[in-house]
């Protein structure tokens, strides 16, 4: 089933939420990860994203991930594709094998931070023009989308109307990360240039040694930011 059909099952009226995984690089790391995600499908989710790095490394044990998590685990399931750096043949070779085993559902990505300059912003024009070509994926059959991580609610807000105002009117998923530990934060919204408000650094300054305090903090913000998100839309 795909998960745009999922979505407009639920209606207007139901908050639906999904959960990503990334694929785990030991034999014990998968069983922790088949347990977690047997925990956290309780939930009901309404789909789940495993991340592919397509021809890479991890290629094989996600597609068997997702195949498990389609199959057995019975939840919509979701390929993560990363289209970044990757030749075009390998990126073929991931789609026919997903079409192969029966997975309905691709989230396509590809380098959108390239857009923001090192000032941590983008400008005007650029920005314009990634709409524009967001809204052409749309038109070529693109059903949902699904945003990078963000901590700032206002730009995922302002996101959404500019959406609206140029005819994109397909569900538009907020991308949720809970912070974890302060070094993976630091590292991953370095990678993908994310805003992060000062408020933000100032209450993770005086706790980043302190791993259970940060991961407190990051549950805190991250039930703020979905209470504000699920308010405002």
């Amino acid at each position: 089933m795909k998960v745009i059909e999922k979505i407009r099952e639920a209606g207007e009226e139901k908050v639906v939420f999904s959960f990503e995984f990334f694929p785990p690089k030991t034999e014990d790391a998968v069983d922790n990860l088949f347990e977690r995600m047997e925990r956290m499908v309780a939930h009901n989710p309404a789909f789940c994203d495993i991340t592919w790095g397509a021809g890479g490394s991890t290629a094989d044990l996600t597609l068997d991930i997702a195949n498990r998590m389609q199959n057995m685990i019975c939840v919509e399931s979701m390929m993560h594709l990363t289209c970044t750096n990757m030749p075009v043949e390998k990126i073929d070779h991931a789609l026919q094998t997903i079409k192969v085993n029966g997975l309905q559902n691709v989230l396509a990505l590809q380098a959108h931070p390239d857009a923001i300059g090192e000032n941590g912003l983008a400008t005007l024009e650029a920005y314009h023009k990634d709409l524009a070509y967001l809204k052409q994926k749309v038109d070529a059959g693109a059903d949902v989308i699904i945003t990078q991580l963000f901590y700032d609610t206002d730009i995922y807000l302002k996101f959404v109307n500019d959406c609206r105002q140029i005819g994109i009117t397909c569900p538009i998923v907020p991308g949720i990360m809970p912070i974890n530990n302060y070094k993976g934060f630091i590292r991953m919204t370095g990678f993908c240039k994310t805003k992060i408000p000062a408020e933000i650094m100032a209450a993770l300054e005086p706790i980043k040694d302190n791993e259970e305090a940060v991961k407190a903090y990051g549950i805190h913000l991250g039930t703020e930011i979905v209470s504000v998100v699920i308010s405002q839309i």
